[in-house]
């Protein structure tokens, strides 16, 4: 691995361990095994540097699943896997997923790097749903889309929200796959998918 891409790696490990509130250009060079002279040489700044981090994660996140989508044999699968790994990810990478909903959370601010990936993917996945169901109702098929990954992303960034009053942790894998399971399968009724 060349140094960029450690540094890069390294500031990954920093922001999931540390916070955003925490990471500083230090603690960035000392997991790398670097001098924060290399940190500044190679990206300029900590912000430069943070935001390569985070739209590396942020392909990892939108990138895979519509080619996932594609290698599929059913609408239910694809939506299945796609929302399995979203909530795995969220759930093994929480600061992470903070970071990238920092912005539109914190600062009402819609434009950041996340928010464009998030809503690019969904244009994305609306067209190729479309395309392979021909009768689907756009208006229909955008609200249900809306609900069903609003419902998973209350939960990614929530894990815990609603612990006490429903007694599920997910945590657990076989209760992320309940969840995910009967989201998709709402959606997929809704829509007449079958």
């Amino acid at each position: 691995m060349d140094i960029k891409e450690n540094i890069i790696n390294s500031t990954i490990e920093v922001i999931e361990a540390e916070g955003m509130n925490k990471v500083t250009t230090r603690k960035i060079a000392a997991k790398a095994g670097v001098n924060v002279a290399a940190v500044n040489y190679y990206f300029g700044s900590q912000k430069k540097l943070i935001q390569l981090a985070l739209d590396k994660t942020l392909d990892n996140a939108f990138k895979d699943p519509i080619e996932e989508f594609n290698a599929k044999s059913t609408l239910e699968e694809a939506l299945t896997k796609i929302l399995l790994e979203w909530f795995d990810g969220s759930l093994n990478y929480p600061n992470i997923t903070k970071a990238h909903f920092f912005e539109p959370f914190v600062n009402n601010n819609y434009k950041s790097a996340a928010v464009k990936r998030l809503n690019l993917f969904f244009t994305k996945l609306h067209k190729l749903i479309i395309d392979n169901y021909p009768g689907i109702e756009n208006k229909q098929l955008k609200l249900t889309l809306t609900q069903i990954f609003g419902a998973l992303f209350n939960v990614i960034l929530f894990p815990g929200l609603m612990k006490t009053y429903s007694g599920v942790d997910y945590y657990i894998e076989e209760n992320r796959k309940e969840f995910v399971i009967s989201l998709v399968s709402k959606f997929i009724s809704k829509n007449r998918l079958k």
